[in-house]
């Protein structure tokens, strides 16, 4: 049984309530992205989320590389109670269609182009009716493509939307589906909480006594697995120290 809690202090959000809100959390594309400006960005991803209907419960898979929107949908959809489904970039149209399905994903976001990765002929890989609950895809990047579902571009950081609805947070629902390895037949998920991630960042931060003062990390791990972001929230978790 899942257990509500409105102390928040397992929360995602709760990795970034201490330290100095100007100091860079993210250099993503040469740029420093400061705590509060990170923050921003959370919260305009999830005003684009409710936007595009997105609320509790909803399932997100988000097929992209390594790069600010990925964090801020996480951490969006924990605040909207929606959940997201990481989607391995190595990934082809049978695991793609796979993981939809079985996710029952409402919306797709996904990278235009990225060195050589032909996106749109992996989704025209895919028949409609075998994702019937996928209703909109959403491009990050400039490039287009035609798709059997409607499509949207991913303009959080560039275009003012309504503020997203409050909700109460269940730090005990799902919050983030991972697939299994899939030895056996397809890729199962693995559904993660608020509350396992949050603690289980905090807990790296200290076995490795991580601080911002003394470390920085060079994100190389994915974080469509399971190694790239645990690795980031630790070192969120210890620059909240």
């Amino acid at each position: 049984m899942r257990s509500e809690d409105n102390s928040l202090q397992d929360s995602l959000d709760a990795l970034l309530d201490r330290g100095d809100d100007a100091r860079p959390v993210f250099v993503f594309d040469d740029a420093p992205v400061s705590r509060s400006a990170f923050r921003q960005r959370i919260e305009e991803t999830a005003a684009w989320l409710a936007a595009n209907d997105i609320g509790k419960g909803d399932v997100v898979a988000v097929w992209l590389v390594n790069r600010l929107e990925w964090v801020a949908l996480l951490f969006a959809a924990a605040r909207l109670g929606a959940i997201v489904a990481a989607v391995n970039t190595r990934y082809r149209s049978a695991e793609l269609a796979h993981l939809l399905a079985l996710s029952r994903a409402k919306m797709l976001v996904v990278e235009s182009d990225f060195r050589g990765i032909d996106f749109a002929a992996i989704l025209s890989g895919i028949e409609r009716r075998t994702v019937p609950d996928l209703m909109q895809l959403a491009m990050v990047g400039r490039g287009t493509f035609a798709a059997a579902s409607p499509t949207v571009h991913f303009d959080a950081f560039d275009r003012r939307y309504p503020p997203a609805p409050g909700q109460d947070q269940d730090l005990d629902a799902p919050v983030l589906l991972y697939t299994t390895s899939g030895t056996t037949k397809g890729p199962k998920l693995v559904a993660h909480s608020q509350r396992t991630l949050a603690s289980h960042g905090a807990s790296i931060a200290k076995a490795l006594g991580l601080s911002a003062d003394q470390h920085s990390l060079l994100l190389m791990l994915p974080l469509c697995g399971t190694f790239g972001l645990s690795t980031l929230l630790g070192f969120l978790a210890g620059h909240s120290r």
